[in-house]
């Protein structure tokens, strides 16, 4: 907040910073990550993308009332129900074919 630099542990301590992954372990790290994005709901990701934005403005109460109408709009598509279905089911779900 004060305009200075941050090395990566004060980073993370601060909050912004979630994980520290050393030089030759990056690429992996990253793979890994990809990996757990590509298997979430396509839609749900995108959607989320949206408010990001939004996240940090005054106007923060109008940014929750539109995700609370988004989220309500997302309890519908197959992918959701194939989330829920996973889940209690106790599988992993399989968003392979929405999206």
């Amino acid at each position: 907040m004060l305009g200075e630099p941050l090395d990566a542990a004060s980073a993370r301590e601060a909050g912004p910073v979630t994980e520290i992954v050393p030089e030759p372990e990056r690429l992996a790290a990253v793979a890994a990550t990809a990996r757990e994005l590509a298997a979430k709901p396509s839609e749900s990701l995108r959607r989320s993308k949206e408010f990001l934005p939004h996240a940090l403005t005054p106007q923060i109460e109008a940014a929750i009332a539109t995700e609370f109408g988004a989220l309500a709009a997302r309890l519908e598509p197959p992918e959701v129900r194939e989330a829920f279905s996973a889940f209690f089911g106790k599988r992993p779900p399989d968003f392979s074919s929405h999206g």
